[in-house]
C-alpha cells in the first residue's frame, strides 16, 4: 500500500470513528431503550432452545457476572458495569445511528451498532406495519446478538406521527399544536391511541 493509499485509509478510520462518537453521546443520553421482540416460532421465550436462558458473551462461563443485566439493581451501578466492560469500538458503535438503507443486520452484529434510522421517506418494501415490525425485530435481533447485547434504539423521522407507515395516524407538528394554545387538546392527542 502506498503512502497515498494508507493516508486515505487513516483519515476514512479517523472520520469513522467521530461519526461514531457523537451517536454514543445520544445513547448514553437517552439509555439503552429498544422494546420486545417478536419470539422465535416455536419456542415460547425466543431461545434456540426454549429454555428462557441466553447468555451473552459477558455472561458465558469464565466471563464472570454481569450486573448492568440485572433489572433489580440500581441504573448508575448498570450503567458503571457496561461502561466498565466496553472497549473504544464498543462506545463508537453504540453512538452510530447509520440510516436503515444502508446497514447490514450482520454489521449491527459485528460493530455493535446503538441505533438505526428511518429518515424521511426511507420505508421497508411493502410499506405495511407488519413489514416495518419484521424490519424492527431483524435489527432488534442482530443488536441482541452482539457481545455485550445491548438493545437498539430505532429512530424515524417523523415528529408529528409515524408518517412512513402507510395509514399511519398524522397529527400537526409540534409548533402548531403549540400554537393553539390549548394544553388539553395536546393532551388528548398525546394519550391518544392510534386508530386500527
Amino acid at each position: 500500500m502506498d503512502s497515498t493509499s494508507a493516508k486515505a485509509k487513516r483519515r476514512t478510520v479517523r472520520a469513522r470513528h467521530r461519526v461514531l462518537a457523537f451517536g454514543m453521546l445520544a445513547t448514553l443520553a437517552l439509555g439503552t431503550g429498544g422494546g420486545s421482540v417478536r419470539m422465535a416460532e416455536g419456542t415460547r421465550d425466543g431461545t434456540a432452545d426454549g429454555s428462557g436462558i441466553a447468555l451473552t458473551s459477558a455472561e458465558r462461563p469464565g466471563a464472570g457476572p454481569s450486573p448492568y443485566l440485572d433489572p433489580s439493581l440500581p441504573v448508575e451501578k448498570r450503567v458503571a458495569d457496561l461502561m466498565g466492560r466496553m472497549s473504544l469500538d464498543d462506545k463508537l458503535g453504540q453512538m452510530t445511528q447509520p440510516e436503515r438503507r444502508y446497514i447490514k443486520p450482520a454489521e449491527i452484529t459485528e460493530y455493535g451498532i446503538g441505533s438505526v434510522l428511518s429518515s424521511g421517506g426511507s420505508a421497508p418494501k411493502p410499506n405495511n406495519a407488519e413489514t416495518w415490525a419484521d424490519m424492527y425485530d431483524e435489527l432488534q435481533k442482530a443488536a441482541l446478538a452482539a457481545p455485550l447485547a445491548v438493545p437498539l434504539m430505532y429512530g424515524v423521522d417523523a415528529v408529528h406521527g409515524h408518517n412512513n407507515v402507510v395509514g399511519a395516524t398524522i397529527f400537526p407538528h409540534n409548533i402548531g399544536l403549540g400554537a393553539t394554545r390549548d394544553p388539553a387538546l395536546v393532551r388528548e392527542i398525546g394519550a391518544r391511541p392510534p386508530r386500527r
